[in-house]
């Protein structure tokens, strides 16, 4: 199952267990973080063999900066939390390893977690770089822009830093909002927002207060990630975005394309949007 932040998983996974079938989460250690309330009052609470494959971010060999605080801290919050953990760095081990840890879940009714190490897991293709040259190219230097988290922040930055750009790390799904608070205070300047899919699941809400307001220098644009780093993909037919906007009360835009000419066109002609565009 796709989900939109990791906690879910600590729900389903519990109702899955009390329905007889065996299940494991699969999210990046940050996940992990924004997950532990749900760990210590569902699973831990109620006896949930939770079995937690981890990916291990900010390990050795990390290029990410947002990446390696938490990395830090990931194997000593699981063991504060009295939950097995183990490392797996070899690909020969990773079925048995998994079915050991599956069993020791089940005998001992605890949290088990694997931690999916750096051999394990493939870089990230960068395929956003083509379309933020393209918002770039077609920005004035007076305008602001707001990016979410992680590659795309990194990959703006590589491109060439201005004044008025700011780089959202963590706070995830609060980019938009951002942009709609300096949009609205600053009805002069053009606001562009660079987000992402899995940001915007997180943010449902803040659509509908962007739709209200409907500041006319706010450009948001939505990146889509073929490769997110726990190796799930992600797609339009997750989220049913038409019926979504139907609700929010907003007309449905076509998609904006793939290709690096359609993203510039598509800047081209949102240069003063009549409403945010995503």
């Amino acid at each position: 199952m796709r989900l939109a932040k990791e906690e879910e998983g600590v729900g389903i996974s519990a109702g899955a267990h009390l329905a007889g079938v065996k299940s494991a989460m699969l999210m990046q250690n940050h996940g992990f973080l924004a997950s532990i309330n749900g760990i210590v009052s569902c699973a831990q609470l109620y006896r949930i063999p939770l079995l937690m494959l981890i990916s291990y971010r900010g390990e050795f060999g990390e290029r990410d900066p947002w990446q390696t605080e938490g990395g830090g801290v990931t194997e000593d919050l699981l063991r504060a939390l009295r939950d097995s953990v183990r490392r797996l760095d070899q690909p020969d081990h990773v079925a048995a390893r998994i079915a050991k840890a599956q069993t020791l879940a089940l005998s001992s009714n605890k949290p088990v977690a694997l931690l999916l190490c750096r051999d394990l897991m493939w870089e990230e293709r960068m395929t956003r770089l083509d379309a933020l040259q393209a918002v770039y190219g077609t920005s004035r230097a007076d305008r602001v822009v707001v990016t979410i988290m992680g590659a795309v922040a990194a990959e703006l930055q590589s491109i060439g830093h201005r004044p008025n750009f700011f780089y959202l790390q963590h706070a995830m799904g609060l980019a938009s909002s951002m942009g709609l608070g300096i949009a609205l205070s600053k009805p002069d300047r053009q606001v562009i927002v660079l987000d992402g899919d899995g940001s915007v699941l997180m943010n449902l809400g803040g659509l509908t207060t962007l739709a209200r307001y409907r500041p006319r220098n706010l450009d948001a644009r939505r990146l889509r990630q073929r490769e997110p780093a726990v190796g799930r993909r992600l797609s339009d037919r997750d989220v049913d975005r038409q019926r979504s906007r139907r609700h929010r009360g907003r007309r449905r835009r076509p998609a904006h394309g793939d290709r690096v000419d359609d993203r510039r066109r598509s800047c081209r002609r949102s240069t003063r949007p009549s409403r945010p565009t995503t």
